[in-house]
């Protein structure tokens, strides 16, 4: 998932969720196996409320700001 600021360009933030859907996934008839997280509007508001509680500035220019999720927490990428 990626979100910057609406009007000013800086920091993007960058969400990156583990999941076995791709274009093809919903051409198999079993999927009961796989990993699938579909991202919701819920899960935005709370991956844009962590990030900038964690730092994630949009309106400042900069790097993107990248975090992992686990399924409970994001986790920010360093480096």
């Amino acid at each position: 998932m990626i979100a910057e600021h609406e009007i000013t360009r800086g920091m993007r933030l960058e969400v990156y969720v583990e999941s076995d859907i791709d274009s093809a996934w919903v051409n198999f008839p079993n999927t009961e196996h796989l990993n699938i997280k579909i991202i919701r509007p819920r899960d935005v508001e709370y991956f844009i409320c962590q990030s900038l509680d964690q730092g994630w500035t949009p309106k400042v220019k900069g790097a993107p700001v990248v975090f992992d999720f686990d399924g409970k927490f994001l986790k920010r990428r360093l480096g």
